[in-house]
């Protein structure tokens, strides 16, 4: 009986040292990284692309087709049109709504409650004030500046460092080249070009083609 207990401790100490020799000669145990998710509350349609990064806030929409980028961040109450991308650093406050097709770019803001038509192009570094209102198919350029309340009709084109003064009116297909500003309650008629430059007050002539 000893001499099977001796042998048995033996073969349990052989197959022991086995094990340990195995697990240490193993390769390490890899584990999946986990699939990076858009932190996200609103409401957002299946086909929408929402990246990794970007910030939607509860009560937002984002509609069929959007693509939100990496880094940019709309806020609560606001809706991001059919088919619009809003790139990284771009930013959509609360209640502002972007309509279809629209492209808002790296730096560009909108601030709470404004309104970009369809089609609209705003650049990097533009900024569209509260309640203000972009027509469709606009152009915002980089550095430029809409101020609260403002309202650009349709196809307008402002170049880069424009300025519109709160509650300035723009018609349709207004241009107004590098630098030009229209002063706090201006008006400028459709068709209009305002040059490089130029100041459009609010107790002036109109600005006429």
């Amino acid at each position: 009986w000893h001499v099977r207990a001796a042998a048995a401790r033996a073969a349990a100490a052989v197959a022991q040292a086995h094990d340990q020799a195995q697990a240490a000669f193993a390769p390490p145990t890899r584990f999946a990284a986990p699939t990076p998710q858009p932190q996200h509350g609103g409401q957002v349609a299946a086909d929408a692309v929402v990246h990794f990064g970007a910030v939607v806030m509860p009560g937002a929409t984002i509609e069929s087709g959007a693509q939100l980028h990496g880094g940019c961040f709309v806020g609560p109450g606001a809706r991001i049109g059919r088919g619009t991308q809003v790139h990284g650093g771009a930013r959509v406050e609360e209640g502002a709504v972007v309509g279809n097709c629209v492209r808002l770019h790296g730096g560009s803001v909108v601030a709470h409650g404004a309104h970009i038509g369809d089609g609209a192009h705003i650049h990097g570094a533009a900024k569209v004030g509260a309640h203000a209102v972009v027509g469709a198919r606009c152009q915002v350029h980089g550095g430029s500046h809409i101020g609260p309340r403002a309202e650009l009709g349709p196809d307008c084109v402002l170049h880069g460092g424009c300025k519109i003064g709160p509650g300035a009116a723009l018609g349709r297909g207004v241009t107004m080249l590098g630098g030009s500003h229209a002063a706090d309650r201006a008006t400028v008629a459709a068709g209009s070009t305002i040059r490089a430059g130029q100041h459009v007050p609010a107790s002036g002539p109109r600005a006429w083609p």
